[in-house]
């Protein structure tokens, strides 16, 4: 397995965390019509939930652990070679001295470099910017507007060692069914293209940027000044079409997206919450329908804001 290293710059981020780097290779389009409206974006719930789905098939049980603590993703973002794109955080990057960039306010991805720039709180200047469509680029990487369709969709993944064995099989099997509405007619098939492994910063901040769709425990909003946070609220609804739950109402859900910026006296938990209606507690599912809403999240230093 290879490492992804740190922005050498750096200076504020002295200690990292591992976790898994799975790249997966789209054989076809994945498709979100008929789901949650998420946008394009293949969730971390949506992940889990389609995982878990596959356990039922490979083992016949319902799995508690992939909607426990012990069972962290990040959602799927894009990736072309050893290039990886994670979402720009939801305050201003800009740093003190630069120049208005309203481009940058339709980019969605920075490459890692970048983005490991932004969260150690050096924030980005004009200069440092090449925008390509809805990712942005470091001015020493080459343009990509005719190649990230050639690339694929990574995730992190913070996974208990006694369940990544099963984690892993049930990807496997996902790849071949499909994620995403319309995978019944072959849409998002994939294939594992590498499992690596990475180093997150784990440095001390009171702000923790969330890599995955949150939902935030009692303990966690007691936690947090929102206030002082950056972030964008999402709900999802809508019906199950997926084995054994066919037509099925989903219970609305409310979270934070990816790329919300927390201020919190401690790191972010998160939790699982049930999808179940009230018609249906009294017991007529064969399992419970749960949403995994367990926060992936990194520590980050806000920049020195600009003026304009």
């Amino acid at each position: 397995m290879t490492n992804s290293t740190t922005n050498p710059n750096s200076n504020a981020i002295t200690n990292s965390k591992t976790m898994h780097l799975v790249q997966l290779k789209f054989e076809t389009p994945f498709s979100s019509a008929g789901l949650d409206k998420t946008e394009g974006l293949i969730q971390s719930d949506m992940l889990i939930s389609a995982l878990a789905v596959c356990h039922l098939r490979l083992w016949g049980v319902f799995n508690p652990a992939f909607f426990s603590e012990g069972c962290r993703v990040s959602s799927l973002f894009p990736y072309y070679e050893n290039r990886l794109f994670f979402p720009v955080p939801l305050y201003p990057v800009r740093r003190q001295g630069s120049t208005s960039n309203k481009s940058l306010q339709q980019v969605q991805y920075l490459e890692e470099s970048l983005w490991r720039q932004v969260i150690a709180g050096e924030g980005l200047t004009n200069q440092d910017l090449t925008a390509a469509g809805n990712c942005c680029l470091s001015r020493e990487s080459f343009p990509v507007s005719q190649t990230l369709p050639k690339g694929g969709l990574f995730f992190l993944a913070d996974i208990d060692p006694m369940l990544l064995d099963n984690f892993m099989a049930c990807l496997r099997l996902l790849g071949d069914e499909g994620i995403g509405g319309d995978s019944t007619v072959g849409k998002g098939l994939f294939k594992i293209e590498k499992i690596s492994l990475i180093e997150l910063p784990d440095f001390h901040s009171d702000y923790f940027m969330s890599l995955s769709f949150f939902i935030p425990s009692a303990t966690d909003c007691n936690a947090v000044t929102f206030g002082k946070s950056f972030y964008r609220l999402q709900r999802k609804k809508g019906w199950f079409n997926t084995y054994r739950l066919m037509t099925v109402k989903k219970k609305s859900v409310r979270g934070f997206a990816e790329g919300s910026v927390f201020f919190s006296n401690k790191k972010l938990n998160g939790k699982s919450v049930t999808l179940k209606s009230a018609a249906d507690s009294a017991g007529k599912l064969p399992f419970d329908i749960l949403r995994n809403g367990h926060c992936l999240a990194v520590p980050v230093n806000l920049p020195v804001m600009g003026d304009g």
